[in-house]
C-alpha cells in the first residue's frame, strides 16, 4: 500500500467462528457461505480420503471456532469475502505436515494441542480462502494484520508460538501464498525488547 491508502481496519471487519456464533449467525449460513468461497476455487484432492468427513470438521472447528475467522467488508458485513482457520497441533502430527504429509484427514480433536498453558506451540494452517472478486491488496493487507494480532495476542498471553505450516492445495492459493506474510517475533527476541 502507499502512504495515501487508508488503513485496511477502515474497510474490513474481523470476526471468529465464535463471535459470528455468539452474535446470532448460524452455522448453516457460514458453512453455505464458506462452501461458495471454497467452490470458486480447484482443490487438488477434495475427496474425504484426503480431507476427512464433514462430521469431523464440524467438530474440530467446534473446539477451535476461537481460531477460525471471517473477514467481511465493512459495507457488506454479512457477506464473507475469506475466511482463515489455524489450529496448534501436536509435535507429531506437525513433523508429518513439515514432511508434505496431507494431515488434513489425520486431525481430530485428539491432535489439537489447544493453548491451555503457557509455552511453544506449532500450529497448522488448515484453510485460507479468499472470494475471488475480493482477492486484490487490501484483502491480503487485511488479512495480513489480522493474523499478526492474533499471533501477537497470543504471544502476550504466553502462548509463543514456535512455528508455522500449510498445506497449500490450491494452485491459485499456492500463487498468492507468497503475498502472505506472517511477522512472528520468536520469543526471546521479544524478552529482549521488552527488557
Amino acid at each position: 500500500m502507499s502512504s495515501f491508502d487508508p488503513p485496511a481496519e477502515d474497510y474490513y471487519d474481523v470476526m471468529s467462528f465464535q463471535e459470528l456464533l455468539d452474535s446470532g449467525w448460524k452455522i448453516e449460513n457460514i458453512d453455505s457461505q464458506i462452501d461458495a468461497i471454497v467452490s470458486e476455487y480447484k482443490v487438488v484432492d477434495n475427496s474425504e480420503e484426503e480431507w476427512g468427513t464433514a462430521e469431523k470438521w464440524v467438530r474440530v472447528l467446534n473446539e477451535t471456532s476461537d481460531s477460525a475467522f471471517a473477514l467481511f467488508a465493512k459495507d457488506e458485513p454479512k457477506q464473507i469475502i475469506a475466511y482463515w482457520h489455524v489450529v496448534p497441533i501436536t509435535n507429531e502430527l506437525y513433523e508429518k505436515a513439515l514432511s508434505g504429509e496431507n494431515i488434513n484427514s489425520k486431525i481430530d480433536i485428539e491432535d489439537i494441542d489447544f493453548f491451555t498453558t503457557k509455552r511453544s506451540y506449532n500450529v497448522y494452517f488448515v484453510d485460507l480462502f479468499i472470494k475471488r472478486s475480493k482477492s486484490n491488496i487490501y484483502t491480503v493487507s487485511a488479512i495480513n494484520d489480522h493474523i499478526d494480532l492474533f499471533f501477537g495476542e497470543l504471544v502476550s498471553r504466553g502462548f509463543n508460538v514456535n512455528r508455522v505450516c500449510a498445506n497449500l492445495t490450491t494452485s491459485r492459493i499456492q500463487n498468492f501464498g507468497p503475498d502472505l506474510r506472517l511477522n512472528i517475533v520468536p520469543q526471546q527476541q521479544l524478552n529482549k525488547t521488552n527488557s
